[in-house]
This record gives structure tokens, sequence and C-alpha cells, in this order.
């Protein structure tokens, strides 16, 4: 998912790099994540667009970026981000003022402590000696 998150992913896709069956796959995201493997998908993007946001304050427009993480729509990735983050992208750019580690501030009283799993993954992944 990390290396692919950005283009058009299905469970067959998610559950073939694994070489195991889609049923598997779900359980497998299920019972590590307490999450269905299309809900992850959408979250890493969320949280990989939130990262972006911050690393490119104004810089980039949110279709962009809705775009470059893999949305194929402006108004579904709104809806995702701010129900995921509970924001709007415009508001979290505001509110995040471009310092990545501002994000875990920020997404304290929003996400579920389950995403700081992949909220961490991706800040390691993606800071500044990482970038986007």
């Amino acid at each position: 998912i990390s290396a692919h998150y950005m283009e058009p992913l299905s469970l067959e896709d998610i559950a073939g790099a694994a070489h195991i069956s889609k049923s598997e796959c779900c359980r497998c995201f299920k019972r590590r994540l307490h999450i269905t493997p299309f809900e992850y998908l959408i979250k890493y993007r969320i949280y990989s667009a939130a990262i972006m946001i911050t690393q490119n304050t104004g810089r980039i427009s949110f279709s962009d970026i809705a775009e470059k993480t893999g949305f194929n729509s402006s108004s579904y990735f709104n809806k995702m981000f701010r129900k995921y983050i509970g924001l709007t992208p415009s508001q979290f750019r505001k509110d995040a003022a471009g310092d990545l580690h501002n994000i875990q501030k920020i997404l304290e009283d929003h996400i579920h402590s389950s995403d700081n799993v992949i909220l961490n993954t991706l800040i390691a992944e993606k800071s500044p000696e990482h970038p986007l």
C-alpha cells in the first residue's frame, strides 16, 4: 500500500502483493488493525495528504494533493479528509502551519488510537529526510 497508494488499488491487488486470498487479507487487517484493507488505504491516503499539506503550505492545490494521493474526486477527498482529520483541508493547512510534528498534536483529538500506527509510519517515511 505504501508504494502504490496513489494508484487505483483493489482488494485483489493488496492480497496478491502478500500472496494470500482476499478473505485472508481481510481477516489479517481486521485482526491486526481492526479495520478493512480499504479503510486502511483511505486513511493512508488521507494522512499522506495531511503530510503533503504540511510540507507544501500554499504551494500546491488541494485538487493536486487529492490526485497525488489517489483520489479521483476532489469532493470525495474533502469528505474523507474531514471525516478522518476532523477539519477541512484548508483549516488543517492553517492549523498545521508548515510543521510536520504539529500533525500529531492536531490529530490527537480526531484520530482513533489504532491509527497512530499508520500516522507514525507515514511521519517516519515522509519526514524532511524523506520528502514526498
